[in-house]
């Protein structure tokens, strides 16, 4: 049997996005991945912020799903999404951080809505920006 596709709009709810001024991240912005492109950046100032990103979701046969788009990245096991730290230089963006959003840890129940929320702490233990894979423990899905 052929997987059934539905699209799910998901809300990232980016909260305790540290202030950089005056510190080595002087001038950081943080944005999300769209294919190659960082986009929607806006500055690490202290403030929170909310990317809304669309997604394909295939209901594959005997349960589980597989997501797809142009903000999902990684093989089929491993799907996520990237929030990019980084600044404009020049010649384009130039990153310097990434945070990566595993979908296999999204509740299944989410992955049947058409929306679904996420809210991360953008901020580490070291009170830098978030980056590398990003713990279940700085992660809250939603509704």
């Amino acid at each position: 049997m052929k997987p059934i596709t539905s699209e799910l709009i998901l809300t990232i709810h980016c909260h305790n996005v540290p202030s950089v001024a005056g510190t080595v991240f002087h001038g950081l912005r943080l944005g999300i991945q769209r294919d190659q492109q960082v986009i929607e950046d806006v500055p690490a100032d202290g403030s929170d912020v909310a990317f809304r990103a669309p997604i394909t979701v295939k209901h594959l046969d005997g349960g589980g799903h597989d997501f797809a788009g142009k903000f999902v990245h990684g093989p089929k096991t491993e799907r996520f999404f990237y929030l990019n730290w980084g600044a404009h230089a020049p010649m384009g963006w130039h990153g310097v951080r990434r945070a990566k959003l595993q979908l296999r840890d999204m509740p299944s129940l989410l992955a049947e809505r058409t929306e679904a929320e996420v809210w991360i702490n953008m901020t580490d233990a070291k009170g830098c920006p978030l980056c590398a894979t990003i713990k279940p423990s700085f992660i809250r899905w939603g509704e």
